[in-house]
């Protein structure tokens, strides 16, 4: 178990200088075995693993739902019950997406380290992006292992040294809590729980933002690969177009798969992440319990993380596709006397103005644009 952990840790223990393409490429493959397991040999305990998260998410919600039935409405029960059971829900939304499209992004994480293969262009934004990656994902792990350490240390201790039960998770639950060991037993089931949530969401957030990084770096390569373009003779200046041409339809593929495998996560983040913004504020004004209005605010404050990593991931998404039309522009074709091959240029000019991203039901693009309306 130790190995194990230290292995899936690894990466936030990289040096930030030290991080290479290829090195987040193998770790993105490497967290894909450690979530999704081999589904040849071990398929059974990554089906226990989601169905364990999904149980998790049930009981939650079911406890929430309870008070409504009760002769009293209790709303702290209510508020806390529907609070974790939507911030569960949203972590694990791109889990469910990762777990019902397996094949789909193993086919995506063996295409991608292939084209790297291909293309050994450097640019200085690749280190940027991915150190940017690190970075937001070093930071969310802290953040989110902080709150889970303020949230179960501050009961334990009270319990320890004043012998206090208080813990405000209990008040979604209508378990007996004056038996010490029900306490406990309890206490540990959420404490995995939330451990568990963790790195499931750790995980599948470095595969998905991983992935869109990567594409958004071979976007940026194909910009430079049109942009070397300049200033060739017709001979070498054709070749090289056919290679340009077939790379951009290689990526425009893998952008539209992804599209397709994560486009429910989008809609469903931004749904409970407003519901439980707007929930949790309204909260945070009416509670006066310390403990309660900590928990309102962690909630407020995740839900704002998780739509702005998604618009702001969704924004370098969008700038690098757009940023291939600036490179064709750039390519020289003022100065070509071939009118075929200009027509040429127009045409792939036209497939790149389509510009690729992470979209809403296929209408709106993902960009900070769509942070601020919601914020």
């Amino acid at each position: 178990m130790k190995k194990i952990l230290k292995k899936i840790f690894s990466f936030r223990n990289l040096h930030m200088d030290e991080i290479k393409t290829i090195d987040f490429i193998k770790f993105s493959s490497f967290y894909w075995k450690i979530l999704m397991f081999n589904r040849q040999s071990t398929s059974s305990v990554n089906n226990l693993l989601y169905l364990l998260i999904v149980v998790n998410i049930g009981i939650y919600g079911i406890c929430s739902c309870s008070c409504i039935f009760d002769d009293e409405f209790n709303t702290n029960k209510f508020a806390l019950g529907a609070s974790f059971c939507s911030t569960f829900a949203i972590v694990n939304t791109i889990y469910s997406c990762i777990y019902w499209n397996q094949e789909k992004i193993e086919n995506i994480l063996k295409e991608i380290p292939e084209t790297h293969k291909k293309n050994e262009i450097e640019i200085h934004e690749i280190d940027k992006q991915l150190k940017l990656v690190k970075f937001v994902i070093n930071n969310l792990y802290y953040m989110v292992f902080s709150s889970i350490i303020f949230l179960f240390g501050y009961p334990l201790r009270e319990f320890i040294v004043n012998y206090r039960k208080a813990y405000p998770f209990f008040d979604i639950f209508s378990f007996p809590t004056e038996n010490n060991f029900i306490y406990f037993g309890i206490f540990l089931w959420i404490f995995i729980s939330h451990l568990m949530h963790l790195i499931v969401m750790i995980g599948s957030y470095n595969i998905f933002f991983g992935l869109i990084t990567m594409i958004s770096i071979e976007f940026q390569k194909l910009n430079k690969m049109f942009n070397d373009l300049k200033g060739k003779n017709a001979i070498d200046f054709n070749s090289l177009l056919k290679v340009c041409i077939n790379r951009q339809n290689e990526l425009s593929e893998i952008a539209e798969k992804l599209q397709e495998i994560f486009a429910p996560t989008v809609v469903v983040k931004f749904i409970l992440s407003s519901f439980l913004i707007c929930f949790t504020a309204f909260q945070c004004s009416t509670t006066k319990d310390p403990m309660q209005l900590i928990l309102n605010i962690l909630f407020c404050i995740f839900s704002m993380t998780q739509i702005f990593l998604l618009c702001f991931f969704g924004q370098i998404f969008r700038d690098s596709s757009s940023s291939v039309i600036d490179g064709i522009y750039d390519c020289g074709w003022e100065n070509l006397e071939n009118q075929k091959m200009k027509r040429c240029l127009i045409l792939v000019l036209r497939k790149a103005q389509n510009v690729k991203g992470i979209s809403i039901m296929n209408i709106w693009i993902i960009t900070l644009n769509q942070f601020e309306s919601v914020s």
